[in-house]
């Protein structure tokens, strides 16, 4: 069919060819919707199906639609395309094993332990990692191999589920001052400083277990509950005292220091605040003094406080700096405190 119409230079005439049987329809059917609707959601329609951004989903639909091709199954699967996608189940929480919370639990006071936060941190620091022969030469001569251990390896422990009860950290832990003990009091190169540093570490681990006595009954009762069985290792003897001690211990080591005048001595007033009786009142004396002698190196410890004075022996048995509580004077590379 010929057609008039404009060319480039506005006069010429030019060949169109005859729009297909498609674009027809379609011109029809938006002329239609348009009468019908004034708002022009035909318009859009039509625009909308005839952009290059048309999805093949939408081509199909509207191929249906004008021709009437298509099945139902065909519908089906284009309404399924245009459908938002559903989000994927949530996962159900699982409750939570025997041997998981109890692991968990000991996992906590290992990495209490390891903690730079940690009040004796300087000194539990010593034990976060394995002895390296460079740092203790010999080591594996009072050591073996098979009794290392640290706070790093306890963690670890805990963190694959391993540990069958509390006792069993604990064992680890006074393992620790066994290895200690082992080579600093037999080493040439021993500092038995490092001794008190490793009673201090049990002490601590003691005292979280006590702190923490509760809930781990509760976890080793489903431990049990769910067919497990309990690590033989024994109960330390003298337990819950034993852990009562260390705990006070803990609290009077981790009391801030008292402050000192320009002389050095600690002033009247800080020390009247730290003790536990009060020395300000007319009627209570002071207890005296008491003085004891260590073995090795027959330097004088003063023991203040009642936990010192419980590790001064009857009689004439031995007795080494080590054993003080207080980790100032624990150790014979330490000197003499003056007394006043």
């Amino acid at each position: 069919t010929l057609l008039g119409g404009g060319g480039r230079g506005g006069g010429g005439k030019g060949i169109r060819r005859a729009p297909s049987k498609r674009a027809v329809l379609l011109e029809e059917e938006f002329m239609s919707e348009s009468d019908e609707d004034e708002d022009d959601t035909g318009g859009a329609e039509l625009r909308a199906l005839t952009s290059p951004r048309a999805t093949q989903s939408g081509r199909l639909s509207t191929r249906k639609r004008v021709f009437g091709e298509g099945t139902d199954s065909d519908e089906a699967d284009d309404a399924a395309e245009r459908a938002p996608s559903q989000a994927p189940p949530k996962r159900q929480r699982q409750e939570v094993t025997g041997t998981s919370w109890l692991n968990a639990i000991l996992r906590r006071i290992t990495s209490a332990l390891r903690n730079e936060r940690h009040p004796l941190a300087a000194h539990l620091r010593l034990f976060n990692e394995p002895v390296r022969e460079e740092e203790a030469p010999g080591y594996s001569q009072f050591v073996p191999s098979e009794q290392e251990m640290s706070l790093a390896v306890m963690e670890r422990t805990a963190r694959a589920r391993k540990y069958n009860g509390r006792w069993e950290l604990r064992a680890h832990g006074a393992q620790i001052l066994a290895n200690a003990r082992a080579y600093h009091l037999q080493s040439p190169h021993g500092s038995p400083a490092i001794i008190g540093c490793a009673e201090q570490l049990l002490a601590c681990l003691d005292a979280e277990l006590l702190r923490l006595g509760p809930e781990l009954d509760q976890a080793e009762t489903k431990f049990v509950g769910e067919g497990n069985k309990l690590s033989e290792t024994p109960m330390p003897e003298g337990w819950p005292e034993v852990a009562r001690a260390a705990a006070t211990t803990m609290e009077a080591a981790q009391r801030p220091a008292a402050p000192v005048d320009g002389a050095g001595a600690v002033t009247a007033a800080a020390a009247a605040a730290q003790m536990p009786i009060d020395l300000t009142a007319a009627a209570v004396e002071p207890p005296p003094d008491v003085w004891v002698q260590c073995t090795r190196c027959e330097k004088w410890r003063k023991m203040v406080t009642p936990e010192q004075r419980a590790t001064v022996p009857e009689g004439e048995a031995d007795w080494f700096c080590e054993q003080n509580t207080d980790p100032a004077f624990a150790s014979c590379s330490v000197p003499e405190e003056v007394s006043a």
